[in-house]
């Protein structure tokens, strides 16, 4: 599995174009993160960020010559932050307030949805037996400035075939 194929899925995931109901994320709650595109604050920008894979232990099962890795997985939501009372552009009170106690609440709720899509395991058809799982390491939260920031960080457990065994392309 290429990580191409697990930042796009994972991407489907966020925007709401793949999911089992009940597990999705609702269509445009999320919106991707292009750098060339926006400016400043924007509600609800997302991003994925995947690492390099490393060695899981014990690594490589010489007896089904398969060999286990982890793939670190951020995903980081970005939100307006204004004073209370102030909108900024873009923001309209159906966007909730800008203020930090929403926007808090906010990424409460986001992150829980979030970690829903991801850690069902439905939503990974397709890319299995090479992708086994993805699960929760840790979480931030930042307000600096007019930048609410929630960082949400994985790990995708992956299974390859090790060059040379017999069940190698």
């Amino acid at each position: 599995m290429t990580a191409a194929n697990l930042r796009t899925r994972i991407e489907q995931i966020l925007l709401g174009a793949y999911g089992v109901p009940g597990y999705a994320i609702p269509i445009g709650r999320f919106h991707l993160w292009h750098a060339d595109v926006f400016e400043g604050a924007a509600e609800r920008r997302a991003r994925v960020e995947l690492g390099p894979r490393a060695q899981a232990a014990p690594g490589a099962n010489l007896l089904d010559s398969f060999s286990i890795t982890e793939r670190p997985v951020r995903v980081i939501v970005e939100y307006q932050h204004t004073k209370l009372g102030d909108l900024a552009d873009g923001v309209s009170l159906q966007l909730g307030a800008g203020d930090l106690a929403a926007v808090e609440n906010r990424a409460a709720v986001d992150q829980h949805l979030i970690d829903s899509a991801l850690l069902w395991y439905e939503h990974w058809s397709g890319l299995d037996p090479y992708l086994i799982a993805i699960y929760p390491v840790s979480s931030s939260w930042e307000a600096d400035g007019e930048i609410a920031t929630l960082v949400l960080e994985y790990r995708a457990l992956e299974r390859a075939s090790v060059p040379g065994s017999y069940l190698s392309p």
